[in-house]
This record gives structure tokens, sequence and C-alpha cells, in this order.
């Protein structure tokens, strides 16, 4: 392989190829967490696969919290975010290797399309993290979530029975709209929502 050649200087392009089957479902999106340790897939299936790289992409698990297929992904920190054609977003926080639901963002009318985030910058300490969730959807919106790092797991907050299955599969609580965001300008220190139109 020749070498590339970008402004005078020589670069090496390796390219490592590793295959991970995913079964018979069709994958639909896919993220990396920001430590490269983790890969998320989401397939038609509603599903969110994880591989963890330092176990040689060994199957991870499965996060289970759409009703239908899901479009995109994003990670930062230790937060992964999954877009589903059921207009939801899944927040979910890993932590020692779990994840846990923390939040269905429920504003969407349409299929959640695509995802962008970014940690906020400029806030006083205290440790919390805080993140800008930005989603786009079929219904010609863009929304702007804020994000705290510290939330609480939805199964804890709201006491879901662990027993319930829908269609298969554990279905989160979804949290109300009036607790799940509140509009921009909120003293809410946990999510807001912008629309833009």
């Amino acid at each position: 392989m020749e070498p590339l050649r970008y402004g005078g200087e020589s670069y090496k392009v390796i390219v490592f190829a590793d295959s991970v089957k995913t079964g018979l479902r069709y994958n639909t999106a896919l993220a990396v967490d920001p430590s490269a340790s983790l890969l998320y897939c989401g397939s038609s299936d509603s599903l969110v696969n994880f591989w963890e790289r330092e176990k040689l992409l060994s199957h991870g698990g499965i996060l289970r919290g759409h009703k239908l297929a899901v479009l995109c992904l994003a990670a930062a920190g230790n937060l992964v975010f999954s877009g589903s054609a059921d207009t939801n977003i899944c927040v979910w926080r890993r932590e020692d290797g779990d994840h846990a639901c923390l939040s269905a963002l429920n504003g969407h009318s349409g299929p959640v399309k695509c995802l962008a985030v970014e940690e906020e910058r400029g806030l006083a300490g205290g440790g919390d993290r805080r993140w800008n969730l930005y989603s786009g959807s079929l219904e010609k919106s863009v929304k702007i979530w804020r994000i705290s790092a510290q939330m609480s797991a939805i199964q804890s907050q709201l006491q879901q029975k662990q027993t319930e299955e829908t269609e298969g599969f554990n279905s989160p609580q979804m949290a109300p709209s009036a607790h799940s965001f509140m509009s921009q300008g909120s003293e809410d220190p946990l999510l807001y929502q912008k629309n833009k139109t």
C-alpha cells in the first residue's frame, strides 16, 4: 500500500477489519462510546445491541426501550442516546458495565432520524456534567434537549414493574411530558426542550 500524501507529509493508512455477527435484523445505526471501548448498533427490531472491545468484540448485551426501529444513536460521556421510529429518544446511562434507561424523551410527532450531542460549556463546578442533545425528526423539526448526567433512572423513580412485558421485552416507563422536559428558561436543572421551526 502506497503512503497517503497530504501537504508534503506522508501518512500510512492501516485498516483493521473485524466483523460482528448481528443476527437476522437490519442494522440501522452505529455509535462508539467516547472511550472507544463499546460499539452500539441500533436495529430494525427496536433493539440496541452493544459489543465490548476489550473482550474482543464479544456481545455485551441488549438495550430494550423502543417499540419500533432504532434509527439513530449518539454517545457522550457515560450516556447513550437512541432515536426511534416510535418518535421517542431513550437516554441510557452506563455504570459498571450495566445500562439503565434514565428517560424516554417524547416531544417529536414523527420518527427521530438523527441525533448529535455536545457537552455544555461554562457551567459552574459541582461535578454535574450536562449535555445538549440535538434531535431531528421526519416531522421537519429539530429539538434541543438539555441532559444532566445526574438524572435518576426512570425505573427507580417511577417504580416500574420489572415483570411487565410488552411484545416479548420489558418496556421502560415513559415519563410524562411535564416531567420529561420543560421549556427553555425553566429552573428545571435536568432537561429542557426548545422547538426550532
